[in-house]
């Protein structure tokens, strides 16, 4: 199996009463999986692999990334025709977002 850096994840510093220990894993890769799993900003606990829990996270990224750049182009749009077609793709986009979250 070869292991490929995709991405990097994060998050805030727990505090002391916020921590939890870690499970007992016989592999490195489960053990590897469970911090991701609990690294990632939504609850996946329907999805059974790795893959498919990333697979859905890259495209939330994706997907606020898009919402961020209509709203950037719907406030340098002039024509009033135009915002409204854009506003429609942003709420569209925003919804689906509300879905997966």
């Amino acid at each position: 199996m070869k292991t490929v850096i995709g991405s990097y994840y994060r998050s805030k510093w727990f505090e002391e009463n916020e921590r939890s220990n870690l499970p007992l894993f016989l592999h490195l890769v489960d053990l590897y999986e469970h911090i991701i799993s609990e690294l990632l900003p939504i609850n996946t606990d329907t999805l059974s692999s790795i893959e498919e829990k990333l697979a859905l996270n890259k495209k939330l990224e994706q997907t606020h990334q898009e919402i961020n750049q209509l709203k950037k182009k719907l406030k340098a749009e002039k024509q009033f025709n135009r915002k409204v077609e854009i506003n429609l793709k942003l709420k569209e986009l925003e919804n689906s977002f509300l879905i997966f979250d």
